[in-house]
């Protein structure tokens, strides 16, 4: 039991590793797409319809 412990500690570790390594890559990318004025309206205007139609979906479920 507690050698399966520690192989499902050790991938958790290594697939956040990979998790955190992804996200500051792709950071480090987009950083010089998001310092032009353009694709960053762009991408704000997607995300502001993004989480409207999120918070309409909320409003709209019954519980």
């Amino acid at each position: 039991m507690a050698e399966q412990f520690f192989w499902l500690g050790l991938m958790f570790l290594l697939l956040e590793w990979l998790a955190i390594a992804i996200y500051a890559w792709l950071g480090s990318h987009l950083q010089r797409w998001f310092s032009q004025p353009r694709p960053r309206r762009l991408f704000n205007r997607t995300s502001a319809v993004l989480l409207s139609c999120a918070g309409v979906g909320l409003l709209a479920a019954r519980r």
